[in-house]
């Protein structure tokens, strides 16, 4: 069986894979380490200070694999069970603090988590029939463990937007900022380098923009775009960004 365990760093994937390759002699491949030290990257994002995993390369090189794949990345290979680690961004903070992480990368992941961007893109490759989402905030490795234990013994369902987290978004300084640069139509093509993986909608009520949204939140609310280019709803147009 292929089990990919993914989340935003510092969400505890590799403490539950370590447990559980213990406890059923799961074969365990932590992908982060292998990319390092086999060098299956395409260059440096200087940005950030990290490498850029090449994924035809770790697909070549993993090529077969079973077991566990575990890593914020594990969710782009083909695999038959996605589960992705959550943790509320004010807990994921602390966790990246006490890691020695830079504020700029906690604040980058916190606000990912919040996002849901991980979840989103496992979904988006694997369809929600395969994908599992565990909270782990305050909670203990051995309590996340028997959760995904029942996830590989199929006595769980799918589960995909139980967790939110989208409320830390509106009391983030950072992510005030950048969702609302400008208070203009110019806050998505701002906010879209920012986050260029992300769609952007512009959101005003009456004929005024206010402010420019993540795609995503827009979905959290249970609004549909459908193949629209904008929507009237209750008083308030949304208008996709180019």
């Amino acid at each position: 069986m292929q089990i990919a365990l993914t989340g935003t760093p510092g969400t505890g994937k590799t403490s539950v894979a370590e447990r559980l390759a213990v406890a059923h002699e799961f074969s365990v491949s932590h992908l982060n380490r292998i990319i390092r030290e086999a060098g299956l990257t395409v260059g440096t994002d200087t940005s950030r200070q990290s490498l850029i995993a090449d994924f035809d390369a770790i697909r070549a090189h993993l090529n077969p694999w079973s077991g566990i794949v575990e890593s914020h990345l594990a969710h782009h290979l083909s695999a038959e069970k996605v589960i992705v680690l959550r943790c509320a961004p004010e807990e994921l903070t602390q966790r990246l603090a006490a890691r020695g992480e830079s504020s700029e990368s906690i604040a980058e992941n916190a606000e990912s988590e919040a996002l849901d961007i991980i979840l989103s893109e496992a979904v988006d490759k694997h369809g929600r029939s395969s994908v599992w989402e565990v909270d782990t905030t305050g909670r203990s490795v051995e309590n996340v463990v028997r959760d995904v234990e029942a996830i590989l013994q199929d006595t769980r369902e799918p589960t995909v937007g139980t967790v939110d987290f989208t409320g830390y978004l509106w009391h983030s300084t950072s992510t005030e900022m950048r969702l609302m640069p400008q208070l203009t139509p110019s806050s998505i093509s701002q906010s879209k380098q920012a986050w260029p993986h992300m769609e952007w909608v512009l959101l005003g009520l009456a004929g005024q923009s206010l402010l420019g949204v993540p795609l995503c939140l827009i979905h959290h609310c249970g609004i549909s775009l459908e193949q629209h280019s904008s929507l009237l709803m209750d008083g308030w147009t949304l208008s996709m960004g180019h």
